[in-house]
C-alpha cells in the first residue's frame, strides 16, 4: 500500500513539475496591486488583483475582480467574476468570468467564456468563445469559433467563422474573409454584410450530427467547461481550505496516514448509502431519516469533491518542497484544483486516481467525524 501511495505522489509531481521548474512569484491577498516588472511566472489570488507591472514569464490569476492592464509575455489564464485585460499577451490568453472584457493584443489563440465576453482588439491566433452575449468589435486573423445566446460581430474575421448562437448580427464594420458556418433553429439573414460564404445548418439539440471538420474546434470549445469546473472547484477549495486550514490539513494527514482504512471506509459508504436510504424510504418508521440522510448525502459529496484538490495540492506541495508536515495555502489550492481536474485525461488511470483519491478523501471525513462523535460522548 505504501508503494501505491508513493506512486500516487509521483505522478502527481510529475504532472506538476512544469509549474515547479523555474522561480515563480507567488502573491495573495483582498487587495493585490503588481506594479514593479517581474522576470517569472506569477500566481495570484485575491479579491481585487490588479496586475500594472510587466510580467515576461506566464500569469496565472485568480479573484473576484481582476485587471491587467500591462503586458504578459507568455501564456495568461485569469478567471474571476468581473476581469478586464488591456495589456497585450505574448502567446495564448484563456480567460472565463461573468464579464470578460479584453482590449489588449493577443499574439496566440484566445478561449475565452463568460456571461459578456467582448473583444475589442486583435487576435493572431484562432478565437474561441462560450457566453450568454458575445460582442466582437476586434481582428481575428485566425477562425473564429463561438456559441452564445447573441452574437454581435462588428470587427474583420480573417478566417472562418463557425457559430453556435441563438441570435448572430452582423454590424456595419464586419468583414468575414471565410465562411460564416451557423447553427441555429432557424435561418437568419445576412443581406448586406460582407461574408466570403454563408453555410446554415438546423441545430436540432444534442443528437444533431457534427462534421467531423468541426471535431476539432468543437472539442477546443468544450474545454470552456473544463475552465468553469476549475473556477467552481477553486472558489469553494480557497472557502473550505483557508477559512478552515487545520480541517483540511486534518483530512490529508488522515487520508495517508491511513490510507487502506480510509480508502475501505469511502468505498463502504458508496456502496451503502444508496442501498440504506432506498430501505428507510420504502419503510414507514425509516423515511424520516431518509429525509435526513439525503441532504447529508449530497453535502458529504460536494465537500468531498471540493477536497479532492485541496487534499492534492498539500500532497503536491509536500512532496515538492519536501516538507515535514502538510500544509494548506491558497497556492497549493489553485495547485490541487488543477491537477485534480486535469488529471482524468490521462488514459485509463486517470479516472482510476482520481477515484481513489475521493474514496481516501470521503473516508478520512467520515473518520474524522466519528472520532468527533465519541469526543463528544
Amino acid at each position: 500500500m505504501k508503494n501505491t501511495i508513493k506512486a500516487f505522489l509521483l505522478i502527481l509531481a510529475v504532472l506538476i513539475v512544469p509549474m515547479s521548474a523555474s522561480a515563480a512569484y507567488f502573491q495573495s491577498g483582498d487587495q493585490v496591486s503588481l506594479n514593479q516588472s517581474i522576470n517569472d511566472d506569477i500566481y495570484v489570488a485575491g479579491g481585487m488583483v490588479t496586475v500594472a507591472a510587466q510580467v515576461s514569464g506566464d500569469a496565472f490569476i485568480a479573484g473576484a475582480s481582476i485587471n491587467v492592464t500591462n503586458n504578459v509575455s507568455q501564456d495568461l489564464f485569469a478567471a474571476g467574476s468581473s476581469v478586464i485585460i488591456t495589456g497585450d499577451v505574448g502567446d495564448d490568453l484563456r480567460v472565463a468570468g461573468s464579464s470578460v472584457v479584453i482590449s489588449g493584443t493577443v499574439a496566440d489563440d484566445l478561449f475565452a467564456a463568460g456571461s459578456l465576453v467582448q473583444i475589442t482588439s486583435d487576435v493572431f491566433g484562432d478565437a474561441h468563445t462560450a457566453g450568454a452575449a458575445t460582442i466582437i468589435n476586434g481582428t481575428v486573423h485566425g477562425d473564429l469559433l463561438l456559441g452564445s445566446g447573441s452574437a454581435i460581430i462588428n470587427g474583420h474575421i480573417l478566417g472562418n467563422v463557425t457559430a453556435y448562437a441563438d441570435e448572430i448580427s452582423i454590424g456595419p464594420n464586419a468583414q468575414i474573409d471565410g465562411v460564416l458556418t451557423y447553427y441555429s433553429e432557424s435561418e437568419m439573414d445576412f443581406e448586406g454584410a460582407i461574408i466570403g460564404g454563408i453555410i446554415f445548418e438546423k441545430y436540432t439539440g444534442p443528437q444533431h450530427e457534427i462534421d467531423t471538420d468541426f471535431e476539432t474546434p468543437f472539442k477546443a470549445l468544450m474545454s470552456f467547461g473544463i475552465i468553469v469546473k476549475i473556477i467552481g472547484l477553486l472558489i469553494a477549495g480557497m472557502i473550505l481550505g483557508l477559512a478552515w486550514p487545520k480541517t483540511a490539513a486534518a483530512v490529508t494527514e488522515r487520508m495517508t496516514g491511513k490510507f487502506a482504512v480510509s480508502l475501505f471506509v469511502g468505498l463502504i459508504a458508496v456502496v451503502a448509502t444508496p442501498i440504506v436510504t432506498i430501505l428507510l424510504v420504502v419503510t414507514l418508521i425509516g423515511w424520516p431519516f431518509a429525509v435526513v440522510l439525503i441532504p447529508a448525502a449530497i453535502l458529504l459529496t460536494i465537500a468531498s469533491s471540493v477536497y479532492v484538490g485541496v487534499v492534492a495540492g498539500s500532497l503536491i506541495v509536500k512532496v515538492i518542497k519536501k516538507e515535514e508536515s502538510y500544509r494548506v495555502t491558497w497556492y497549493s489550492i489553485l495547485i490541487g484544483v488543477v491537477v485534480a481536474t486535469l488529471i482524468v485525461f490521462i488514459p485509463f488511470v486517470g479516472w482510476l486516481i482520481i477515484g481513489l483519491l475521493y474514496l481516501g478523501v470521503l473516508g478520512a471525513i467520515l473518520g474524522l467525524v466519528y472520532d468527533l462523535m465519541k469526543k463528544l460522548k
